[in-house]
This record gives structure tokens, C-alpha cells and sequence, in this order.
């Protein structure tokens, strides 16, 4: 049973009516409130009411299910994999351009900021916590822009996609991501994505895990290096080709 789970059950078996709100909630309200006739969803506004009504709090662009404690520990223990594997893998972030894709509430925009990169780029598909994210890091860039449709500008030696692909649940729109990051990574530069899973899967109307293959379809060319996470997989990729 995943770290989320048990912390979902524990409060399941403390709340018993917890479970029945949860999936009323996300199932059926939010579900006809931010829903397409397509089977997507309205991404920006879903996410910038939630930026809205979380603030900079990790519940933001965490789970919502979760306390801040609860939010805190699971990220840490996520961002101390991400680091250590990075530093395993040869990839600096102190001196390169780096692209940050869905920065959220700024919990891993802290952490590359304080690694000093030469240049940090933020995008997000809302802008409702940019004026809060800019006071806090005045020298960052941050830029309202969709991945899925609008393509990115400039090249970058490092970009991370971290929590963010499983939030993109057309397949057009993956398609177009994952393309879209392909188009402006510099000639030896490194793609860090995840979490990606063994199989594909659709679980809530925001949320589609994507699978490994699905991924690495789009790098043909590029060395790609599978990394088991504490919730799924991470892809570091490289661009080994021709390109930039």
C-alpha cells in the first residue's frame, strides 16, 4: 500500500463519512463543474481555484486530502530521491538554464532556486500565485503559459516536469507536452519527468497516469534512464541528439 493510501485509510477509519465526501466531491461535483463533453477537463480554472482557495499552502498542487505535516513529509521524501538521483545521474542544477513545468505553490521552485542556477523559468497554467511566487523570489521568471497547447519559448539545459504530466489527461494534449519540451531542449540537456507508471491508466476526470512507453515514444533518439520513485517512476532524459 503507496505512503498516500495509508494516510487516506487512517483517516477513513477515524472519519467513516471522510470516504463517501471525498468521492462525491471529486467524482461528481468537481467532475461536472470543471468537466468537458470531450472527457477533458477546464485545467485552468480548476487549478487557479485551487491555487485561490489553498494560497501558497502545499494543498495547492498537493493533495487535498492531505494536512500541511502530512503534504510536507510526502514532497520531502519525494525531493530528497529527486536530488540524490540527480547527483547520481551527473546532472548539475547550479549552473544551467532550467525550466520548471507546473511550479504550483513554489515547493520545488525553492529548492532549484536555492541551488543557484544561472537562469530559472516557471510556468504554470495559472498565474493566481505569481505575485506571491515573484515577493518570495524576485529573481525568478514566471510565466503563465499552458504546456499542452501553447509552445514554450527559448532553450534550456535542464527542465523538470515533476507532478505535473498526470495532470494533462487528453492524449492530444500529452502528445503536444511532450513534443513541446522535445522542441526546446539544448544538445546534451536533461528531461526529468515523473511520476510515470508500467501501465496507462485514467483515474479521476484531472487526473491520467501515463505510461513509460508513452513517454519514451516521443525521445526515440535520447538516452532515457528509468528511475523506481516512492510513487511510480521517473524519466531522465537526455538529449543525445543532433538538435540545438
Amino acid at each position: 500500500m503507496s505512503f498516500a493510501n495509508i494516510h487516506l485509510f487512517k483517516k477513513i477509519f477515524t472519519h467513516p463519512f471522510l470516504l463517501i465526501k471525498i468521492l462525491f466531491e471529486k467524482k461528481v461535483v468537481q467532475k461536472m463543474k470543471y468537466g468537458t463533453k470531450d472527457g477533458d477537463y477546464d485545467a485552468e480554472r480548476y487549478w487557479g481555484d485551487r491555487y485561490k482557495k489553498h494560497d501558497l499552502h502545499l494543498a495547492a498542487s498537493g493533495r487535498e486530502t492531505k494536512t500541511d505535516e502530512e503534504n510536507s513529509e510526502f514532497y520531502k521524501a519525494q525531493a530528497d530521491i529527486l536530488l540524490r538521483l540527480c547527483n547520481e545521474m551527473g546532472i548539475s542544477i547550479s549552473n544551467p538554464r532550467v525550466l520548471e513545468i507546473g511550479c504550483g505553490a513554489g515547493y520545488y521552485t525553492e529548492i532549484f532556486h536555492n541551488l543557484h542556477p544561472a537562469d530559472l523559468t516557471c510556468i504554470d497554467i495559472a498565474d493566481d500565485l505569481f505575485l506571491k511566487l515573484k515577493i518570495k523570489f524576485p529573481n525568478v521568471h514566471f510565466v503563465k503559459k499552458d504546456i499542452s497547447k501553447e509552445l514554450l519559448e527559448d532553450t534550456f539545459d535542464t527542465i523538470f516536469m515533476v507532478n505535473v504530466i498526470y495532470n494533462i489527461v487528453a492524449r492530444e494534449k500529452f502528445d503536444f507536452s511532450m513534443e513541446n519540451v522535445k522542441q526546446c531542449l539544448k544538445k546534451n540537456g536533461n528531461f526529468i519527468i515523473g511520476p510515470v507508471f508500467e501501465k496507462e491508466k485514467r483515474k479521476m476526470f484531472h487526473l491520467h497516469y501515463w505510461s513509460i512507453d508513452q513517454v519514451r515514444n516521443h525521445f526515440p533518439d535520447y538516452l532515457v534512464s528509468i528511475k523506481k520513485f516512492n510513487f511510480g517512476v521517473f524519466l531522465f532524459i537526455k538529449n543525445k541528439s543532433n538538435q540545438f
